[in-house]
């Protein structure tokens, strides 16, 4: 064997080891890394609750004689709530589902916009106002209600008042009319 090609085969030798080592540590780093638990985002759809009937938007009538406080509400999948209301501003609240028909629901409205005197919008009252209720989708999946607590709170947390919110909504369908409003006699 002359010597060019002995020191061809004494260089492609390593060449080859070498490479082989790469795809080796590739390999085992790859299923190593396979092996480890994975940190990822919280499931943004907790159980029960994507497929759950409350999911959707809704028209709540918050008081039967009085449409200054109804309120439109969006019940998302991930568990989260959005309500508006020209009464007291924009709620911010977490659901649950509870059952197939029903659900738990905390919604918060802070430092309350139009105060707590439908007479006076332009009040405003520093604090919180917390509704915790408990809800039923009715077997149409187009009619809620709710019934639960009401706190408000001033800003060092301290209790104003407590009072029961029985409300009843509909759902939001592109045929949707608003209610006509009676005059109180």
């Amino acid at each position: 064997m002359d010597s060019a090609a002995f020191t061809r085969q004494e260089i492609a030798m390593p060449r080859i080891v070498a490479l082989v080592s790469v795809i080796a540590l590739t390999l085992a780093g790859t299923l190593a890394l396979g092996a480890l638990p994975h940190a990822g985002a919280q499931d943004p759809s907790p159980a029960g609750t994507a497929g759950h009937p409350v999911v959707g938007a809704w028209f709540w009538e918050n008081s039967s004689t009085d449409p200054f406080d109804d309120s439109f509400a969006v019940f998302h999948a991930d568990g989260t709530y959005v309500e508006e209301t020209p009464y007291i501003g924009t709620g911010i609240g977490v659901w649950e589902a509870t059952g197939e028909r029903s659900a738990d629901l905390i919604i918060v409205f802070q430092d309350i916009e139009g105060g707590l005197d439908p007479t006076a919008p332009a009040a405003f009252v520093a604090g919180t106002f917390t509704l915790r209720l408990s809800l039923e989708v009715d077997d149409s999946g187009n009619a809620i209600s709710g019934t639960g607590p009401i706190e408000i709170r001033t800003p060092d947390g301290a209790l104003v008042d407590e009072v029961t919110f029985d409300g009843t909504g509909s759902r939001l369908l592109l045929d949707w009319t608003p209610p006509i409003a009676t005059p109180a006699a």
